[in-house]
């Protein structure tokens, strides 16, 4: 979908010009948001109401559209990162669909079942989930991304080109902005609602990371990004338990031979014992994002 690089570029003399290096960014980024803008719900249905039979079809899907920002020979690395953006969203609408409505086959396939070429090597897709990826080389930018995504659905025209450092979870906050709207509208839910099933599916994407970066590390050659903080962080401060220790408490006693829908799917590579060493790595992560985190 962004092959085109006279829209999606590689490189450009703008972002050597100050100021206009930031319109030529929120110019980027707009391009995207509206080039998935009909891709996002179909993906976010399919993956709340998709059957057995299409998780093949949801993995491809999400293989085609991943394969766009691979294997990129030269450029400017904050735009290479760009390229990330279209997969980082897709994964979550997909996600956020399916972990609502309790659909795991679904969510096995996009994050799983679908592989990633990092130099030549396959991944699963869940390593490309991670919101920071559009954005590592340019620690605004998701900044940039919010509040120009707010202005515009407030009917501004200007651009906001001084982005402030003001959120916790910038990356995670833009994905949420973006998806709102549409999670809304199809399931006919209200903020709480949303926000819920956005914080629920970014613990979930987080503990699937988590089993998958163990996985890697067991292989010489291979790397996944751990888990991230996800805006549930601060958004679930004050409760106790915390989001992540109550959604991992779900998992099962790996003896106690009780069936688990999750692991029934296939997620964890199918194994319940899986599940538990990743949520317990998952936890101990996100204990300590959590002591990292500013509050005030």
């Amino acid at each position: 979908m962004d092959t085109d690089t006279s829209l999606f570029p590689h490189e450009s003399e703008r972002l050597n010009s100050g100021t206009d290096a930031y319109e030529f960014l929120a110019e980027q980024l707009e391009f995207y948001s509206t080039t998935l803008i009909e891709i996002l719900p179909i993906l976010m249905v399919g993956g709340a109401y998709g059957k057995e039979w299409h998780e093949g079809l949801w993995a491809w899907s999400m293989q085609r559209l991943g394969s766009t920002a691979e294997d990129i020979l030269g450029g400017m690395t904050v735009l290479l990162n760009l390229r990330k953006l279209p997969i980082c969203l897709a994964i979550y609408a997909t996600s956020l669909g399916a972990v609502h409505r309790g659909n795991w086959g679904a969510l096995r396939a996009v994050t799983r079942d679908a592989k990633f070429k990092d130099n030549g090597i396959q991944k699963p897709m869940i390593s490309q989930a991670h919101p920071w990826g559009p954005f590592e080389s340019h620690g605004k930018l998701a900044e940039l991304a919010m509040e120009n995504l707010e202005r515009r659905r407030r009917g501004e025209t200007e651009r906001f080109l001084k982005p402030k450092n003001n959120r916790r979870t910038p990356m995670s906050d833009y994905i949420a902005a973006e998806l709102r709207p549409i999670f809304m509208n199809l399931f006919h839910a209200d903020d709480k609602e949303f926000y819920a099933a956005f914080d629920r599916t970014e613990v979930w994407l987080g503990w699937l990371t988590e089993h998958a970066s163990i996985e890697a590390k067991a292989t010489a050659n291979s790397y996944v990004h751990s888990a991230w903080p996800g805006a549930f962080t601060w958004r679930d401060m004050w409760h106790e338990p915390r989001l992540e220790q109550r959604i991992v408490a779900e998992a099962p006693d790996p003896d106690s031979n009780s069936a688990w829908p999750p692991v029934e799917a296939g997620l964890f590579g199918g194994s319940v014992l899986a599940a538990k060493e990743a949520g317990k790595a998952y936890l101990e992560s996100m204990g300590k994002a959590r002591d990292r985190m500013p509050w005030g």
